[in-house]
């Protein structure tokens, strides 16, 4: 299953201070998405989780079809680069 990385801001504290947060997650095929970890320099709710969550869900789709079109465009180098390595011109037997 792959993971994904995305930054977003929340906004926590008495003074409204906005915090990055670098969120991992990771995703199926229009399954579920996971958190696997989320940095944070303060303390994270389980409000602040479940908004991420939210977030994850919605990038979900776009992150992992550009997964599928890296992943695809991978498959394809690694088997050109099979068949350039396994090609004997004529006559060098």
């Amino acid at each position: 299953m792959p993971t994904f990385t995305f930054t977003t801001s929340i906004t926590k504290g008495r003074f409204d201070t906005e915090y990055d947060v670098e969120v991992t997650y990771s995703a199926e095929r229009k399954g579920p998405v996971e958190i696997i970890d989320a940095k944070c320099p303060v303390h994270l709710t389980d409000e602040d989780f479940d908004h991420l969550t939210d977030i994850a869900a919605d990038r979900a789709n776009d992150d992992y079809a550009d997964w599928l079109a890296d992943y695809g465009d991978y498959l394809f180098e690694q088997a050109r680069d099979r068949a350039a390595m396994s090609y004997v011109p004529a006559g060098a037997l």
